[in-house]
């Protein structure tokens, strides 16, 4: 089911693992195949529904747009990132490090 040698996309599954800065996994989503979208795999999860202004999600650009998912900040087409969003993108990526390490 997720392996098909004439496409690309299908050679992997995907599993998205949530973990919390306790270094603790918190949820883990069922099997995909590797040509699902990495936001459709968060809104097929249900874990959006336990998110609030308190309970948020740290995430990279391929969730821009979802309520309480924080995300890096792009850079405007043809312009530049401000000091503070690159700050922001840099505080944002530490973060994100610790746990996809």
């Amino acid at each position: 089911m997720y392996y098909y040698a004439k496409s690309p996309t299908n050679y992997a599954f995907k599993i998205q693992i949530t973990g919390g800065f306790n270094h603790r996994i918190v949820h883990a989503s069922r099997c995909y195949p590797g040509s699902v979208h990495d936001l459709t795999i968060l809104r097929e999860s249900e874990l959006l529904y336990y998110t609030e202004e308190n309970v948020q999600i740290i995430d990279d650009k391929a969730y821009i747009g979802e309520q309480y998912v924080i995300t890096p900040r792009k850079k405007p087409r043809g312009g530049q990132l401000a000091a503070e969003d690159k700050d922001f993108n840099r505080s944002i990526s530490s973060e994100r490090a610790v746990i996809e390490n």
